[in-house]
Parts: structure tokens; sequence; C-alpha cells
């Protein structure tokens, strides 16, 4: 993806979770970009909000378990995944 592509797609995914009905698969989406965003803490709240919607999402449990190893959590990190 270009730059412009990559604006417009994290330009509709805030969109899309700005709805207090966005579906789980948004807030994952929203992780992952933050993820490769090097933003960890964001895509760890991201990623749980993902979580608490859909518990057995296994996408939001990859993003958490990263995001919490770039936040030195590698303890939780480990027992989460």
């Amino acid at each position: 993806m270009r730059d412009n592509q990559i604006g417009a797609a994290k330009e509709a995914i805030t969109q899309a979770i700005s709805d207090p009905r966005a579906p789980a698969a948004c807030w994952v989406l929203y992780a992952d970009i933050l993820i490769k965003e090097d933003k960890p803490n964001p895509a760890r709240l991201a990623a749980e909000r993902a979580l608490a919607m859909d518990p057995g999402n296994h996408s939001a449990t990859l993003i958490r378990a990263a995001a919490q190893e770039k936040l030195g959590q590698t303890d939780i990190a480990d027992s989460t995944i």
C-alpha cells in the first residue's frame, strides 16, 4: 500500500470505530494499523476492545500480545498466547 492508501484506510477505520455499534473486526483492523505504526499502547487498547466484544478473536489476541511485547511485557504476552 502506498502512503495515501494507508492514510485513507486509517481514516475510514477511525470513522468506523467512532460508531458505538462498530463490530470487533473494525477494532482488530484499527489495532493492526496502530501496531504497524509502532503505537503499542493504543494498539493494545484497541485489541482489548475487540476481545471484549469477541473473546475468541485470534487476530486480536495476537495483536495484543505483539503490543505487550513492544511494551516490555513479554511475560504477559507469553501467557496471553
